[in-house]
């Protein structure tokens, strides 16, 4: 149901828990923190992310309308 620890790892490239969740929030990835301090991430939620980021709207492309 949820990323493996030693996932999380690879995804984030740290080891320590606390950067872990750092990295994640600074890459917008949405997970929770469990009783253990350990984040929790659903793997439909980097898939989620990239489907996000495509559906954005353009604001730049109104302002040169302008």
């Amino acid at each position: 149901m949820f990323m493996t620890r030693e996932q999380v790892i690879e995804l984030t490239g740290y080891r320590m828990k606390s950067m872990q969740i750092r990295w994640l929030r600074d890459n917008g990835v949405r997970f929770f923190v469990a009783r253990d301090g350990h984040p929790r991430v659903l793997p439909e939620s980097l898939t989620e992310e990239k489907a996000r980021a495509r559906t954005r709207p353009d604001f730049e492309a109104l302002r040169r309308l302008v």
